[in-house]
């Protein structure tokens, strides 16, 4: 017997022609066409053919778009086999393509650099520079290895196939995130996946098309307590709201879960140690608008003072800090406040008020009352006025500028005030102060010099 050699890809068969000795009577002789299928499985599709002349319009080209031929012949007893003269497999080929690279939406060239986060769409045609028709869309299969780490990012999508002489455009999409280093870009179109011509031009490979450069700048970690910052040791609610923000300056990797992040709180107690804050269901991933931000509300805590622990990093893994964040805060249960301070005492312009609240709830009702020496009430200060108040230490935002009710400036000289502070009606305990010498009868004294 004989084979020949693989036949097509054929977009559709025509004819087997065949040419023989004339055989002698003793002579056997015939050919065997076999399909063979794209994914290489063959099967006879016609046995011991003899005639000249023999159709194929039978065979789905789309099926088998591949045939061979074997020619099988004996001659036992005159040891005189048929001679093969010619065999011939007349079809319309399969189309044929060609990958072309078209450039990106960065710098257009075959090598470009970026940083970690950012992203690229490589663009690239598909010419069928044949006169025929793909049966079908084609696949795509992209290779993206990083020659630093050693691995591989894989994708495959399908794109309409091109008419003839005409070109499909396709991007490549391309996120940098965990791909430091440098990388090769592979390309293949039609992966002896559909019948074509020719396999090797549909390949393009592009070494060292993408550096990507690591981001090494630190995030800034950003805490707050019940919506404002506290000095260390500074006194706060027993449940306070403790927001806790990873700030990055990169603008392309955005930080969406909680690695290298680590929290800690340690109560105060001799044997007490830093116990680790799970967090769970308390943080919100990072996104252009706003950072990656966690909020834990520890339950209602002990009187006593606190340490709180963080350290946390970026997206690329830059730690806020060579030290963790460490900070101190103390609880105090019991509704207490100190005397309100004026700041600056004397003034000449504006004065605020300076106090500190324990406690877990927020006074109800909070008046100042100034008054002269002799006891008039020159000017009353109301809640609205003061502004929000907090569990810890206080300064009003309201500053008083030295004038009555009536916006007449006061003179010179010594002035009293006294604070009415309710929680529920019920007046607050006074916390005792390094400053309460300074009062009598809940009164303070106010020294304007202008």
């Amino acid at each position: 017997s004989m084979l020949s050699t693989v036949i097509g890809p054929a977009f559709s068969w025509d004819r087997f022609l065949l040419q023989a000795d004339t055989p002698e009577p003793n002579d056997q002789f015939g050919v065997d066409i076999i399909g063979k299928k794209m994914d290489g499985q063959e099967a006879v599709l016609y046995s011991d053919i003899q005639v000249n002349d023999f159709v194929l319009n039978g065979v789905d080209a789309a099926e088998y778009p591949y045939l061979k031929l074997k020619y099988n012949v004996s001659d036992n007893i005159d040891k005189t086999p048929v001679q093969l003269r010619k065999w011939l497999v007349t079809f319309t080929p399969a189309a044929e393509g060609v990958l072309t690279f078209l450039g990106n939406d960065k710098r257009n060239n075959l090598k470009i650099e970026l940083q970690e986060g950012d992203s690229v769409s490589t663009e690239f045609g598909f010419l069928n520079i044949s006169d025929k028709l793909f049966q079908d869309s084609l696949e795509v299969e992209y290779t993206l290895f990083n020659a630093t780490n050693r691995t591989s990012v894989n994708g495959t999508f399908r794109i309409k196939e091109p008419e003839p002489s005409d070109t499909t455009k396709f991007s490549v999409p391309i996120k940098t995130a965990g791909l430091v280093g440098v990388n090769n870009l592979t390309v293949t179109v039609n992966n002896m996946k559909e019948p074509e011509q020719l396999y090797v031009n549909n390949t393009l490979s592009i070494t060292d098309y993408l550096t990507v450069s690591r981001d090494a700048t630190n995030p800034l970690l950003d805490v707050s307590f019940d919506g404002r910052y506290i000095f260390d040791g500074e006194v706060v609610s027993p449940s306070p709201s403790i927001r806790i923000r990873i700030i990055d300056a990169n603008p392309l990797l955005f930080k969406t879960d909680t690695t290298g992040v680590n929290i800690y709180l340690t109560a105060p107690c001799e044997t007490c140690t830093e116990e680790r804050v799970s967090l769970a269901g308390k943080w919100t991933p990072a996104s252009k608008d706003k950072p990656f931000e966690i909020n834990y509300v520890p339950e209602k805590l002990d009187n006593g003072l606190y340490t709180l622990t963080i350290q946390a990093e970026d997206a690329s893994g830059n730690e806020a800090g060579a030290e963790p964040y460490v900070i101190h805060f103390e609880v105090i249960n019991e509704a207490t406040v100190t005397n309100f301070y004026p700041y600056p005492n004397p003034f000449s312009t504006s004065v605020r008020f300076v106090f500190t609240l324990t406690g877990s709830e927020i006074p109800d009702a909070l008046m100042i009352r100034i008054l002269t020496i002799s006891g008039k009430v020159v000017r009353t200060i109301t809640q609205d006025e003061i502004g929000p108040i907090y569990i810890g230490n206080n300064q009003t935002e309201y500053a008083w500028d030295g004038r009555d009710e009536f916006g007449d400036q006061l003179a010179n000289g010594v002035y009293l005030y006294k604070v009415i502070l309710e929680i529920n009606g019920e007046k607050i305990d006074l916390r005792p102060s390094a400053g309460d010498k300074g009062f009598k009868n809940g009164y303070g004294k106010l020294y304007l010099l202008r």
